[in-house]
């Protein structure tokens, strides 16, 4: 089930980025931006999550098989929003940067 669901995923995600490739956008940001900003944060994002389990999983005592209380679950959603919050700021931050500069 996890393999299908994640199939699914990544063929949304190939799917919005070929339909919207080429768009062109009036007023912000074009749609080739976004599409690259939104792949860098993937990219950075899946890398940084993937270390974060080896970490935090051991942290709390998670092994293959074993189950974690709802409080565990609730603080190790927290710590990845918090990385994702930094994350994203950070990017976005670069992104507006970049554009800001080539527009000058």
């Amino acid at each position: 089930m996890l393999t299908t669901i994640g199939i699914v995923a990544a063929l949304f995600c190939a799917w919005v980025t070929f339909a919207n490739a080429y768009k062109q956008s009036e007023k912000g940001q074009q749609w080739s931006e976004s599409l690259k900003e939104a792949w860098t944060n993937i990219a950075i994002g899946f890398s940084i999550n993937y270390a974060l389990n080896l970490i935090v999983l051991p942290l709390v005592g998670a092994e293959l098989g074993s189950e974690l209380t709802y409080w565990s679950n609730f603080m190790i959603g927290w710590i990845y929003t918090a990385v994702s919050f930094i994350r994203q700021v950070v990017i976005r931050r670069y992104y507006n940067w970049r554009m800001v500069r080539v527009a000058r």
